[in-house]
C-alpha cells in the first residue's frame, strides 16, 4: 500500500508569504489623484477663456480668408466664410458689415440691408459693445469704433437704397451717416448724386461744393460739379469747372471730351475747337486728341484745316477708323469724291456695325446742308450698299 506524503491534503500547511509594505504606492497614488484633480479643475476653470481664445483666432482666420475671397471678387465664397464667422461670434458687428458688402456686390439687397441693420442694432447692445475692437481695446477706443462703424453701416445702407432707386431712403441713410462721420467726402459725393436724381439742385450743388472745398486738387470733384451745372443749364459755371479739371490734369482726355460735348449741343463748334486745340498742346502725341480736333474743325466749316488735322491724327494713330471716315467726309463735302471714295472703301472693310451707322448719320446730316452734292450722294449710296440705313 502506497503511503501518501504527509499533509498532502492540507495546503494550509505551507507557510504564507511574508506581508508586503505598499504604503509608498498608496501615497504616490494619492498624489497622482490630487494632481489629476487639480488639472481637471484647472481645465474646467480655464476652459471658457481657452474657448474664447480659440474662437477669436478662428473668427479672425475666417475674416482674413473672406477678405481674400472678396478681393478676388469671389463674393459667394466670402459670404459663406463670413456666415461661419458669425456663427462663432454672433455679437461681433464686423462680420455682419463685411457680409453685407459681399451681398451688395451680389445685388442681394434684402440680405445686405438685414446685415447692415443687424450691425447697427448690435452697436447699442452690451454684448455688441463688448465685442468691438480687440480684447485689449479700452472703452474709449470702443466708442470710437462704434462711431465709425455706425457711419459706415448707414452709408452702406444709403448705397443699397440708391441702387434700388429709392432716393429718399438713400438720402435719409446718408444724412444719418453724416451724424457719425461728418467729414466724409464719400457721403457728400453720394448725396450730390441723389439730390441730382431728385432734381433738388441747390442741395446737390451744396454737397458738391463741400466735396470741391475739401478736395480742391481732385479732378473728379470738378467734373462732378461741372456736370451738375450743365444739367441745370448753367453752361458758364460748368465750363469753368471743366477748365479747373483740365488745369488739375492737362492730359485727362475725358475732361476735354465732356467740355467739347457740352459745346456741341448748342453748336458752339468754335469753342469746342479751342478745347481740343488746348488738348493737343498738352498732349501733342495723342492721335485721338488730334482726331477730335479735326472733327470739330469739320463741324465748324474749316474743311481744309480739318483734312490737315486728320492726316496728322492718322500719322500718330492709323487705327482710328472714325478719323478715316471724318477725313473722307471732309473730301466729300468739298466735292472731291476721288479722294473720299478709296478712304471710305478702306474704312468700311474694317468697320463695325456702329461705325457704319455713325458714318451714315454724318453723311445724312451733311446732305441736309449740301443737298446737291454728288460726292455726298455717292457716299450715301456706298454706305447703303454696306448695310447703312
Amino acid at each position: 500500500m502506497n503511503q501518501q506524503p504527509p499533509y498532502q491534503g492540507y495546503p494550509s500547511y505551507y507557510a504564507p508569504p511574508p506581508p508586503t509594505d505598499n504604503s509608498g504606492l498608496k501615497i504616490l497614488g494619492a498624489i497622482v489623484a490630487i494632481v489629476l484633480t487639480c488639472i481637471v479643475v484647472g481645465i474646467c476653470l480655464l476652459w471658457p477663456s481657452i474657448r474664447r481664445e480659440y474662437d477669436r483666432d478662428q473668427y479672425n482666420f475666417l475674416l482674413t480668408k473672406a477678405d481674400q475671397r472678396y478681393d478676388q471678387q469671389d463674393f459667394v465664397g466670402a459670404t459663406d466664410l463670413l456666415t461661419q464667422a458669425i456663427a462663432i461670434r454672433p455679437d461681433k458687428t464686423l462680420a455682419y458689415t463685411r457680409r453685407g458688402n459681399a451681398e451688395y456686390k451680389l445685388r442681394q439687397y434684402t440680405a445686405a440691408i438685414q446685415d447692415y441693420s443687424t450691425a447697427l442694432r448690435l452697436f447699442d447692445t452690451p454684448k455688441g459693445f463688448a465685442e468691438l475692437g480687440t480684447q485689449y481695446s479700452t472703452d474709449a477706443q470702443k466708442r470710437s469704433y462704434m462711431q465709425a462703424g455706425k457711419g459706415s453701416n448707414y452709408y452702406n445702407l444709403g448705397l443699397v437704397y440708391q441702387d434700388r432707386r429709392q432716393p429718399l431712403t438713400a438720402v435719409k441713410n446718408y444724412n444719418a451717416a453724416l451724424t457719425f462721420t461728418p467729414n466724409s467726402i464719400e457721403i457728400r459725393w453720394r448725396l450730390a448724386e441723389v439730390y441730382e436724381d431728385l432734381h433738388q439742385w441747390p442741395a446737390a450743388i451744396a454737397n458738391a461744393n463741400v466735396v470741391v472745398r475739401n478736395t480742391s486738387y481732385h479732378l473728379e470733384a470738378y467734373k462732378m460739379r461741372a456736370n451738375l451745372y450743365h444739367t441745370m443749364g448753367d453752361t458758364r459755371s460748368a465750363a469753368a469747372d471743366f477748365e479747373r479739371a483740365i488745369a488739375t490734369k492737362p492730359d485727362d482726355f475725358d475732361s476735354y471730351y465732356q467740355l467739347s460735348t457740352m459745346y456741341e449741343a448748342p453748336k458752339r463748334y468754335d469753342l469746342a475747337v479751342k478745347c481740343w486745340q488746348q488738348a493737343v498742346q498738352s498732349n501733342p502725341y495723342n492721335g485721338q486728341c488730334w482726331g477730335n480736333l479735326g472733327w470739330y474743325q469739320y463741324l465748324d466749316g474749316q474743311y481744309d484745316t480739318a483734312i490737315a488735322t486728320d492726316v496728322k491724327a492718322l500719322k500718330l494713330d492709323h487705327s482710328q477708323n472714325f478719323v478715316h471716315m471724318n477725313l473722307a467726309l471732309c473730301y466729300a463735302v468739298k466735292g472731291d469724291w476721288g479722294h473720299a471714295k478709296p478712304i471710305y472703301e478702306q474704312s468700311l472693310i474694317r468697320a463695325r456695325a456702329d461705325d457704319i451707322q455713325g458714318g451714315m448719320g454724318d453723311i445724312t446730316t451733311a446732305l441736309k446742308t449740301h443737298p446737291q452734292s454728288t460726292a455726298l450722294k455717292a457716299a450715301d449710296a456706298l454706305f447703303r450698299s454696306r448695310g447703312g440705313h
